[in-house]
């Protein structure tokens, strides 16, 4: 095994694996409780075994279809393996307003080998159309190539993952949200012992506040004026430490819009 493959395999084990404006928390990892139905296009992937239990985390794309991480397919079979949760607040009990849907067809970036590498994205094809609800319905927007996120911008992310390293959230398990800071490439490199962050990723968070274990695969948004566009993707992190690594959503809209072809979410 080369130091490069050793590497992926090692960051994989770690991996950090909100249409109405979310609310201000204080501060998921140091985050705290979603209001029920804000982030209506946030999905759970869970394993059928363990449905109440959190794997990794989604977002609608439209009617079939749900955006994610490509890492969350490398050890399981999607088809087989996966139940995905639509609707859910709190994972240890079914929301009335949640629907469960199985995978038909998994399709991860065709470049994707390790998430040091990139391309750390995919889409997962639905067995049969989503029922959109005040709690269920497509993501607001993807984020264009010529937008601008920094320092300034006002982002957020949410998700069912581990609130510290090596510790679950608590029962009943309810969605957690946190604000987020986007840093710089050079910042995230230095924070990552050096690794390359590549132009189609993005970081945000602090040592305080970021994403963990079982959120791999979630949105991050931020505001483009008043609207909110969902920016990455969860990818990878350190730790439960951020800043966190995501997939720079605007560097693969022509792959999300060649497999999914349906225009709930507007791709111009």
């Amino acid at each position: 095994m080369t130091r490069l493959e050793l590497l992926c395999v090692l960051l994989l084990l770690n991996v950090t694996a909100v249409s109405s404006r979310p609310q201000s928390y204080s501060s998921i990892v140091g985050g705290h409780d979603a209001k029920e139905g804000v982030w209506f296009w946030i999905a759970a992937l869970v394993l059928k075994q363990s449905p109440h239990e959190i794997y990794c985390s989604g977002s609608i794309l439209n009617e079939r279809w749900v955006l994610t991480a490509a890492h969350c397919l490398a050890r399981q079979n999607p088809q087989d393996d996966f139940t995905v949760r639509l609707g859910a607040y709190r994972l240890s009990k079914e929301s009335p307003h949640e629907t469960s849907y199985s995978i038909i067809q998994a399709v991860p970036h065709p470049k994707y080998k390790c998430i040091t590498e990139g391309d750390d994205i995919a889409v997962l094809q639905l067995d049969r159309d989503i029922t959109f609800s005040k709690f269920v319905g497509p993501v607001p927007g993807l984020a264009e190539a010529g937008e601008i996120f920094n320092s300034q911008s006002i982002c957020y992310s949410a998700g069912w993952g581990q609130t510290a390293y090596r510790v679950p959230l608590r029962e009943p398990r309810t969605l957690q949200q946190v604000q987020l800071s986007i840093v710089t490439r050079d910042t995230c490199s230095q924070r990552h012992n050096g690794v390359h962050i590549r132009p189609e990723m993005i970081c945000a968070g602090t040592h305080e506040t970021g994403v963990c274990k079982g959120d791999s695969g979630g949105p991050l948004m931020c505001y483009v004026s008043t609207s909110l566009v969902q920016v990455g993707v969860v990818s990878s992190g350190e730790n439960c430490k951020g800043p966190d690594v995501f997939t720079r959503v605007s560097s693969y809209r022509d792959f999300i819009q060649k497999y999914t072809n349906r225009t709930s979410v507007e791709l111009h």
